[in-house]
């Protein structure tokens, strides 16, 4: 039987729309279940309105939170939608492991769109009502094309994404003790056991409620404009 007290203690960055919520589910039929104690899960709504009251950047306010719980000697299990620069995770990996998932850059950036455009729970939080068109041009577009920059660098709303952002994203994510693709599930999985010990038996969650989207069924020409305003995440991914 696995001893729970021998567990590295985790701290999971889960990017929207890449695989996160199966694999918390996953680690909750595991072994997280066994240190319900000792887990913690971000609110993503709180938080979101917290820094709003505070007038800040809602990911810097969420990295400030993860320096927060990392700081807890009782917690095992940390996991959300946390900003984690190479600061904080210098600052905290001899204690800590550090694991993350990413993804194709136009499916997750898709995936991010419908979500919200069809979302039936939780309708005040990060819903959009624009057509994909509009959507794409909108702040709401180009912020949804800088999620990897936004939670792994410096990168602050307004910036303009370059190539140094994305050297830093590359470096940070390649220092995480476990990292992968969505795409390749085994290799993640099995990276995640030989690190944190845990055999994740991923089922999907939190599935789409828009069912049958994809770059097939979307025109050319705006498949394009979204893999432009996606071109640095795409160096990041590949």
């Amino acid at each position: 039987m696995m001893d729970h007290n021998n567990l590295k203690k985790t701290s999971g960055i889960h990017i929207p729309k890449c695989g996160g919520t199966s694999i918390k589910s996953s680690m909750k039929k595991s072994w997280v279940n066994q240190v319900l104690n000792q887990k913690i899960s971000l609110n993503h709504i709180a938080s979101s309105k917290a820094a709003a009251l505070l007038e800040r950047d809602v990911l810097a306010f969420r990295e400030d939170l993860l320096r927060y719980y990392l700081y807890d000697t009782k917690a095992k299990y940390i996991f959300g939608h946390f900003r984690c620069t190479a600061p904080t995770r210098n600052l905290f990996q001899s204690l800590w492991t550090f694991v993350t998932l990413i993804r194709d850059t136009v499916k997750r950036w898709l995936s991010h769109y419908f979500f919200d455009k069809f979302k039936q729970k939780n309708i005040d939080y990060n819903k959009t009502n624009l057509e994909l068109e509009a959507y794409l041009n909108s702040d709401e577009g180009l912020c949804n094309a800088t999620m990897y920059l936004r939670h792994f660098t410096s990168y602050q709303p307004g910036d303009t994404p370059n190539d140094n952002l994305v050297a830093e994203a590359i470096d940070n994510i390649q220092k995480f003790d476990v990292y992968g693709i969505l795409e390749d599930m085994p290799s993640f999985t099995k990276a995640n056991q030989h690190c944190t010990g845990t055999n994740l038996k991923i089922i999907k969650s939190n599935k789409n409620p828009k069912r049958g989207y994809g770059k097939d069924n979307i025109p050319a020409s705006l498949v394009q404009e979204i893999e432009e305003i996606n071109q640095y995440h795409k160096k990041i991914y590949q």
